[in-house]
């Protein structure tokens, strides 16, 4: 006789938790640390321009009197050797966030997928904004966001390393000592700046001292800025509903950064 088979609900497999699909958090941070550092130290030229200062203070060019002021630049100077270079900052880039056109060496793995899975929640962020105008956003869905963000939870976290990890640290330390020496009083006092400039300010100055126009530095700090805000939201998903106050604060930094990259020409296409 044939075996009869009895009632199935035909339950099945969700593979919600696949072995090895795990996202580490500090990763996560520490590309969104890469991100910031790369727009304000390179594309803002703030890494270009506390090197040019000091080294046009070395020369004798121009002197300081605020013994601060003068502790800074010199230890910038003596630390010169130890920082990473410009071609190993560029290789970080390019094999955590596909960033810049620095040649990588052989073997090395380059993250190509990021910019297309970034690109891919800005435009789901987009589709919701969109949507949402002509209803309440509790009838709008958040998933398809939801999974973009996932994406890049696993790809941010397998194209970080340790090794990675305490270069991004060293080079975010890096920054912040590159801004207390473009930030110094005295500095925008010789630039021509002034105090109430500030450092951004100051350097827009430097930028014109070195024969270039300044770039748009209102829109790279948002860029930086936001998209840093963006990357703990990516960081901090867990796979629960969030927050509505967290949801839209991450949604007004998704649409203000999509507006400061269109500003520069890097946007995500329409």
């Amino acid at each position: 006789m044939a075996t009869i088979i009895g009632p199935s609900d035909f339950q099945v497999g969700t593979f919600h938790h696949v072995e090895g699909e795990k996202s580490i958090r500090e990763y996560i941070l520490a590309a969104g640390a890469l991100d910031y550092v790369y727009v304000l130290g390179e594309l803002l030229g703030v890494f270009k321009l506390a090197d040019a200062l000091v080294l046009r203070w070395t020369a004798g060019v121009f002197d300081v009197r605020d013994p601060a002021t003068k502790s800074r630049l010199n230890r910038h100077w003596q630390l010169s050797d130890d920082r990473l270079s410009a071609k190993d900052r560029g290789m970080l880039y390019r094999r955590v966030l596909a960033k810049g056109n620095t040649e990588v060496l052989s073997g090395m793995v380059v993250n190509d997928a990021f910019p297309n899975l970034w690109r891919q929640l800005m435009s789901r962020v987009a589709d919701y904004i969109r949507e949402t105008q002509g209803a309440g956003q509790n009838t709008v869905s958040k998933v398809p966001i939801e999974l973009a963000t996932r994406d890049l939870q696993l790809n941010l976290t397998e194209h970080m390393s340790r090794v990675a990890l305490m270069q991004v640290t060293d080079l975010h330390a890096q920054l912040h000592e590159s801004f207390d020496v473009l930030g110094a009083p005295e500095i925008a006092r010789e630039v021509g700046a002034g105090r109430q400039g500030g450092v951004w300010a100051t350097i827009e100055r430097l930028w014109l001292t070195e024969g270039e126009a300044a770039p748009d530095t209102a829109s790279l700090r948002t860029l930086a800025v936001e998209g840093n805000q963006i990357f703990r939201w990516i960081a901090d998903y867990s796979g629960a509903t969030p927050a509505a106050a967290d949801f839209d604060r991450f949604r007004e930094s998704a649409e203000a950064w999509t507006i400061a990259a269109s500003a520069i020409g890097e946007g995500p296409p329409p």
